[in-house]
């Protein structure tokens, strides 16, 4: 029977404090930079809403730069990013501000009037005979 190399144990050092620096190594939280931007995306009614940006045109989904709606800019995040600047003072701030975040945000998207107003949503619901 022939063995070949997978077949055959091989010794390997674990070293548990590398594994566990890798393993903590805190995730951006593009909510928290300061190069993430609120902008207004409008239709052709002049209704908008709110989205977010980078600045820096870190955001990408394939070639087109990427944003994210308002009420999902707290769960974006990125494993590293040349660009990212801090908004907080220490990461006692910077905790304080994430935490603080979920509450100021809205769970939902809002669409607004061209006067800023909200939109009533049934308004843009569709609806049938069996509604």
């Amino acid at each position: 029977m022939r063995h070949t190399h997978a077949d055959l144990p091989v010794a390997v050092d674990f070293d548990e404090d590398f594994e566990k620096s890798l393993r903590a190594k805190p995730r951006i939280r593009c909510a928290e930079c300061q190069h993430c931007r609120q902008f207004q995306e409008k239709a052709l009614s002049g209704r908008y809403i709110l989205k977010c940006r980078c600045a820096k045109g870190r955001w990408f989904n394939g070639k087109n730069e990427a944003t994210c709606e308002l009420h999902k800019v707290s769960a974006r995040r990125r494993d590293e990013c040349p660009d990212y600047k801090s908004t907080s003072d220490d990461e006692q701030d910077k905790k304080s501000f994430l935490g603080d975040l979920e509450n100021f945000l809205p769970i939902e998207r809002h669409i607004f009037n061209p006067d800023g107003s909200y939109l009533d949503k049934t308004e843009t619901m569709v609806w049938g005979d069996d509604t």
